[in-house]
């Protein structure tokens, strides 16, 4: 079985499936689909990226029992990264982490499981994670594509990511007035404004030290209109990226709006859910139980501070995980995923879905 997982990551890996290219995403969703043919599939199609959900029988059932979620989309890459190179038990190339061997591995594994389980297993493959899945995984959901548990089989070192960040962006604006820059007394500083409140932001989210799983808040940019140093900016902003843990979700959006006085402006441009799963879950409880027997090492749960598609389910209520192989250097130009880690991810999936 490895061996197929690493053929067919080659042909996926090969295909420059990055978002300005709407046909290199048809091309890489066809190239999957093609291994899965003789079930049903259901297309979507939003906003340039393909997408689909795959089952068996005729007729698509109301609820699955577990999605097994995978996007086919990569960020850029050199162009030699488009082809796989297998050095010392590695897979090298652009999505081999992120994620085209996770996507083969299950896409591999429906095809074998999926006529023989006694309930509805749900493959799912989308085109834009990358950028948000909001075409793939949430236009799905918004669709109607119901599961009692999701699992997107991201990169995770055979651990089980059971939680992870929400997502705020938010814009502050001031309003001042304009003079010239000698004559600065004449005119009312927008940018000094935007100060004051960076001030109070950094007061309430210092940045960490080291690695922690509390609320973070970047500053991201900072803007006047100004084109030219000599004349007092009228207008300035500032945007930042707050990034939540599930247990501030009912107060960071307060605590963020009690921040900026009161003759500034809040824009939020971005409200992403975190995602969430509990650790009591019988979904978690068995698949922990399978990566016991079949990996033989301890299943461990940890936290992403990052956003995957697992948070588009999980706003709307529904168990959701990230669940992969072993690899490293996402988006980087060193990026890999462990060869034998494919097949113990294929083989704990397996006696996960049998032993539901």
């Amino acid at each position: 079985m490895l061996k197929n997982i690493i053929e067919l990551t080659k042909k996926l890996v090969q295909i420059p499936s990055i978002a300005d290219k709407p046909e290199e995403l048809k091309r890489v969703l066809e190239t999957a689909l093609k291994e899965v043919s003789q079930f049903s599939i259901e297309r979507f199609y939003e906003n340039n990226n393909p997408s689909a959900i795959v089952y068996s029988g005729k007729k698509r059932p109301d609820k699955f029992r577990v999605i097994l979620s995978g996007h086919l989309d990569v960020v850029p890459g050199h162009k030699d990264q488009y082809q796989v190179i297998e050095k010392n038990g590695r897979l090298y190339g652009r999505g081999t982490d992120d994620m085209k061997a996770g996507c083969a591995a299950i896409i591999l594994l429906f095809k074998e499981l999926a006529d023989k389980l006694s309930f509805p297993l749900g493959l799912q493959l989308t085109t834009d994670e990358e950028t948000g899945g909001f075409a793939g995984v949430k236009h799905q959901v918004e669709k109607g594509i119901k599961t009692e548990f999701f699992l997107t089989a991201e990169s995770t070192q055979l651990n089980i990511k059971n939680e992870a960040k929400g997502v705020i962006w938010g814009k502050v604006t001031a309003k001042g007035s304009a003079a010239h820059s000698a004559y600065l007394w004449n005119g009312n500083n927008a940018a000094w404004k935007i100060k004051a409140f960076l001030n109070k932001l950094e007061q309430a989210f210092p940045v960490p030290k080291k690695e922690t799983w509390q609320t973070t808040v970047n500053l991201s940019l900072i803007n006047t209109p100004n084109q030219t140093f000599n004349k007092v900016p009228d207008k300035a902003s500032a945007g930042f990226d707050c990034r939540y843990i599930p247990a501030d979700r009912g107060s960071i959006l307060a605590k963020l709006k009690s921040l900026v006085p009161n003759d500034l402006s809040l824009e939020i441009l971005e409200n992403e859910s975190f995602h969430y799963c509990s650790p009591k879950s019988e979904f978690i409880s068995k698949l922990s139980n399978s990566i016991n027997k079949v990996a033989n090492q301890q299943a461990i749960l940890n936290h992403g501070h990052g956003a995957s598609d697992a948070r588009h389910y999980s706003a709307v209520g529904t168990s959701a995980i990230e669940f992969g192989p072993i690899g490293n250097g996402l988006h980087s130009d060193d990026e890999w995923v462990d060869t034998q880690s494919l097949l113990l991810f294929y083989n704990v999936l397996k006696e996960y879905l049998l032993g539901l």
